[in-house]
């Protein structure tokens, strides 16, 4: 967050007035303003300007007073004046720029600040205050610059620093933006925005505990400082102590009841606490003080199809385009999206997020295919060779490489198919679940390599790399064999993806449980040779990961295991999945106890030896 300073010249400039009444005027309204009675130097300043028009102390400091009673228009309007006046005064540039500023002109802020530094090059509040202006069009190294040299012209200047940690987070520079607020905090150790900054950056390391101290200290120094309240609930929650995220949430509405990221935050909380009526309740409300905050909009979506609202929850899915870092950009093309009523249209839908979602929404093609005259889709392109094989009526394309626009009519991207396709239990279960076909002459021959006849094969997958969410979602290796190695005659497939060779090798020394691998088979890469090992296994046991989701496009009966708050599509508290009729849901009942989920997946394992 940056801080602007309202530091103001009020001394004498122009040295003209000479008649002694208009003198002693001058000085009373000098001397009020000083003082903070503002009422009473406007008044003298005006009465000035009625003699003398151009004065140029009185237009300054009246533009002055315009600023500091927030009209800011006004000010910019006497300021100017005050400028024709004395073309070449440093600290009229600079209060006008502040104007700018605080009316969000930030271009003419700018130039402002410019005219002031140009007047006076040694002028470190102006470099600043630029600064800011600079951080607030997301110019962040040309910021950082500015604060360099407002803090080699005044070491002291501790909201430079400050700002500058925050301009720093945002470059990804962790530990120099850290530093920054504290060398803040150590030149004035009250500055709540320099710990808030800090905390923010913190937090960016993983280092949750002091990011949560950082923000308790500024809401601690500015008892209403709702942002900082609310970044520490935000911190609480990244450490799974939703309570007292909640709590958090609600000190911050309790000191800004209209802070729409506040009720939005605490929504999200809530939903992780499984209380979805009243997440959705926290999600109004921010949508009501904020009608276009994208973020709570999508929220809301996520919550609604958790519990099964799938009519409206569609709708409001389709706010991720304006969520900030969705991660995914719309399709660039002249062509309209397909709605209802452009039937027999040569459609193109494209993918749209990650290999999971790919193969999920993947279900929906077939479907697709009979509301268009001819279907092509643009997915990840090592799907390429599954979901050919498996749908051979459509034209599969690589969403590395364009599309000439020739080539269709209109355009959808992936997961917008449910919005027309499944908008309720009975609509989902009419559409095939096991979709997708691998390989059957390769997996014959994974199955011989791996097994004979009489040996049941399990493939496994314990681990997510999503970066949000998938440390809740992982589990250690050596857990889940401890598990699945109680039953006798099961052999255990490696179908993680990524380097598991290490965490493998430890766990064959430490239990003595072989985990197979196919080293034929890369399970990143080549997605086509993991749904032929996936096949050749009579039950696949996975976390939520794209491994889960192949496995279920396959048909293939898989257990996934779930954490006590999963994602939207596996919904609320049910032990099937709408998506895919082959899953079984093992869910957490309390946050972070696998212990449990793993204990029922051992008893389940007894009764099918």
């Amino acid at each position: 967050m940056a801080k602007r300073s309202r530091k103001t010249s009020q001394h004498r400039v122009a040295k003209e007035l000479s008649a002694a009444q208009v003198e002693a005027k001058f000085q009373h309204a000098l001397a009020c303003h000083q003082q903070g009675n503002l009422a009473e130097a406007q008044s003298a300043y005006q009465e000035i300007l009625q003699s003398h028009p151009k004065n140029f102390d009185a237009l300054h400091l009246l533009g002055v007073i315009a600023s500091q009673t927030n009209n800011h228009a006004r000010a910019v309007e006497l300021i100017g004046d005050a400028i024709e006046v004395i073309p070449d005064n440093a600290m009229a540039h600079y209060n006008r720029g502040f104007a700018y500023q605080e009316l969000g002109q930030l271009e003419s802020s700018i130039a402002s600040y410019d005219r002031a530094i140009a007047a006076n090059p040694n002028y470190g509040q102006a470099y600043s205050n630029r600064g800011a202006a600079l951080q607030e069009l997301k110019q962040w190294n040309a910021a950082v610059a500015d604060y360099d040299r407002a803090i080699l012209i005044d070491p002291a200047d501790a909201d430079a620093y400050s700002n500058r940690g925050f301009a720093l987070k945002e470059q990804n520079r962790l530990e120099e933006a850290v530093a920054s607020c504290d060398k803040a905090i150590e030149i004035k150790p009250d500055h709540a925005v320099a710990y808030y900054n800090r905390g923010n950056a913190l937090r960016l390391l993983k280092h949750l505990d002091a990011a949560i101290e950082s923000y308790s200290r500024s809401a601690a120094i500015k008892p209403d400082y709702a942002e900082a309240l609310t970044n520490r609930g935000v911190a609480l929650r990244d450490l799974r102590r939703l309570n007292e995220s909640v709590e958090s949430f609600n000190e911050a509405i309790a000191a800004n009841p209209d802070y729409a990221e506040a009720h939005s935050n605490r929504g999200i909380s809530l939903q992780q606490l499984k209380q979805l009526d009243a997440a959705v309740e926290n999600y109004d409300r921010s949508i009501a003080i904020r009608p276009d905050y994208a973020e709570a909009h999508f929220n809301k979506s996520l919550a609604l199809l958790s519990r099964g609202d799938f009519v409206n929850g569609w709708k409001l899915y389709e706010w991720r385009w304006r969520k900030e870092g969705f991660g995914s950009e719309p399709l660039a093309t002249t062509r309209p999206r397909w709605d209802t009523g452009d039937e027999n249209q040569r459609l193109l839908i494209w993918a749209e997020q990650g290999l999971g979602d790919e193969i999920m929404f993947g279900k929906l093609l077939s479907r697709a295919r009979q509301i268009s005259s001819e279907l092509l889709v643009q997915i990840d392109s090592r799907l390429i060779p599954l979901f050919e094989r498996s749908m051979p009526e459509i034209a599969f394309l690589s969403k590395e490489s364009g599309v000439d626009e020739s080539s269709y009519e209109r355009h959808m991207p992936m997961g917008s198919l449910p919005m027309y396709l499944c908008r309720s239990d009975d609509e989902f279960k009419t559409i095939e679940s096991g979709y997708l076909s691998a390989d059957k002459e390769r997996a014959a021959g994974i199955r011989r390599q791996f097994a004979s006849d009489d040996v049941k094969l399990c493939g496994i997958s314990w681990r997510s790399k999503n970066e949000k969410s998938g440390s809740d979602r992982s589990l250690e290796l050596k857990d889940f064999v401890g598990t699945l190695d109680k039953t006798n005659g099961l052999r255990l497939v490696n179908l993680q993806y990524g380097n598991t060779e290490q965490e493998i090798a430890e766990v064959k020394e430490t239990s003595g449980v072989d985990v197979l691998c196919c080293d034929e088979v890369d399970n990143f890469y080549d997605i086509d040779g993991l749904a032929s090992m996936i096949d050749a296994c009579d039950l696949v046991i996975s976390i939520d990961n794209s491994t889960a989701h192949l496995a279920g496009a396959l048909g293939k009966p898989t257990w996934v295991l779930l954490p006590f708050s999963s994602e939207w599509r596996w919904l609320h508290d049910r032990d099937d999945s709408l998506w895919y009729s082959s899953l079984k849901l093992y869910r957490q009942p309390n946050s972070g106890d696998w212990s449990s989920v793993l204990a029922r997946i051992g008893t389940d394992l007894a009764r099918i030896r």
